[in-house]
């Protein structure tokens, strides 16, 4: 049983602290009955990681939060979807991007500015696959690997949130 209010975990992982130990001096401690394993703290313990695991990256792990909440966190495809679902209805194409890696192809190069033209389909190791067109020619090219070149568009925080996530995923 977790007795811990969510408002600690969130405001320890926002500053970086440990929320999962407690150094306390011998007199500050009242002998007790042993009400849990260390198994069932293991446990707990887990689960409360996978629930606030994003609360240190701020509004930003709150938005991911929101979003991937009740999803199994080990369910990598389920993620996916879920993200590919949210983005093809909150993001408005084309979008204007710039490229921000570019290791997996040969005509794509870092810095490049090409068009997003929309979202195909999830690939396990390279996240979502975006359409993108650069002078006359469409590609595949993960969309982790890009970033919208307007901060002041609504498309930015969208995007940004998504590379967050799938960077520490």
């Amino acid at each position: 049983m977790n007795l811990i209010p969510s408002n600690y975990i969130t405001q320890s992982e926002e500053e970086g602290y440990d929320w999962k130990h407690m150094i306390l001096y011998e007199s500050d401690i009242e002998k007790a009955t042993q009400r849990d394993t260390k198994y069932d703290v293991e446990i707990t313990q887990n689960k409360l990681s996978d629930d606030f695991q994003w609360a240190s990256f701020g509004k930003a792990g709150k938005r991911i939060m929101k979003l991937i909440k009740g999803i199994d966190p080990n369910d990598e495809m389920g993620l996916l979807d879920s993200w590919l679902e949210y983005l093809n209805m909150e993001l408005s194409f084309p979008i204007a991007v710039r490229v921000t890696e570019s290791e997996y192809h040969n005509n794509i190069q870092y810095g490049d500015n090409v068009s997003l033209e929309s979202l195909d389909y999830t690939a396990d190791m390279r996240g979502i696959i975006a359409s993108i067109r650069s002078k006359r020619s469409n590609y595949n090219f993960p969309l982790c690997d890009l970033e919208v070149i307007d901060e002041t568009n609504k498309n930015f925080q969208i995007l940004k949130d998504y590379c967050i996530w799938f960077a520490n995923r």
